[in-house]
């Protein structure tokens, strides 16, 4: 049977009351009525079906009258210990006060962001346009190499010396490098710049396949040194493959959007 895990002690049961729902769309409280279960502490019918809507994951049509009853016993524990925390004075607390008034507009904020993209529903032709956008941005390029990375910039000369002398590349990573990828030779496979720490990518960029760098790299890692294998041209993911990613980027877009034109309106 689907029931709510009644079993911890008081204090899960309030810490569950308080985090267990997720933001969700904030009921309406005009017409607000009210729910008594057995005991002394009232509990608002909106406060309830939000509450039991969101602890039981499941349809209102589907939740048991054992759920709902230990829904009711939940929350009439949790009024009663928040009508405590008042008597005691507790709201009057300056850092308890701070987090109620963030709270408070965390969720005002919220729903004024999913009102906002419930009625401007993001289209096709935005999310194509944001693929073209994100495209033209990608590298246009992605490397295989190796590197060896070593703690100081002596070392990595020594290494680039022993190259020099005609050393084989992955034996000396293997050897030397502190980096997790020495037990393979210090391959890296194929990446792109940007997956990269700037100096690296940088050195990369400029160096022809079959080439390593004559000087070491630095990083916050360490000192690199590096072996370019292979260069050729990335393939950007399809606009399907980036489908589920775009609608969040665009939507990011809308409410900065709005945010700025709220701050417009309010100078």
């Amino acid at each position: 049977m689907n029931v709510i895990n009644h079993a911890g002690a008081m204090l899960a049961v309030i810490a569950l009351a308080i985090t267990g729902c997720e933001q969700g769309d904030d009921p309406s409280l005009e017409q607000d009525t009210e729910v008594t279960p057995t005991g002394t502490a009232d509990v608002s019918e909106n406060e309830f079906n939000y509450y039991l809507e969101n602890r039981i994951r499941k349809p209102t049509d589907q939740v048991t009258e054992e759920e709902r009853n230990l829904v009711r016993e939940e929350l009439q524990k949790l009024e009663l210990v928040a009508r405590e925390a008042e008597r005691r004075g507790i709201a009057k607390d300056p850092s308890v006060a701070a987090r109620l008034s963030l709270d408070r507009k965390s969720v005002l904020a919220q729903n004024l962001i999913q009102k906002h993209l419930a009625e401007n529903p993001i289209t096709e032709e935005e999310l194509h346009a944001a693929y073209e956008a994100h495209v033209a941005q990608a590298p246009k390029n992605e490397y295989k190499a190796r590197h060896i990375l070593l703690e100081t910039e002596e070392a990595a000369r020594e290494t680039i010396e022993k190259l020099n002398e005609g050393a084989d590349f992955a034996e000396l990573a293997e050897g030397s490098s502190s980096g997790p990828s020495a037990p393979t030779g210090g391959d890296l496979g194929w990446f792109t710049p940007d997956r990269m720490v700037k100096p690296f990518a940088d050195a990369v960029a400029e160096m022809e396949p079959g080439t390593y760098t004559k000087e070491p790299v630095q990083t916050q890692f360490g000192w690199h040194v590096i072996l370019l294998e292979e260069k050729r041209p990335a393939t950007p993911p399809t606009f399907e493959e980036m489908q589920a990613q775009l609608r969040p980027m665009v939507e990011q877009e809308r409410v900065e959007k709005l945010v700025q034109e709220i701050r417009t309106l309010s100078h």
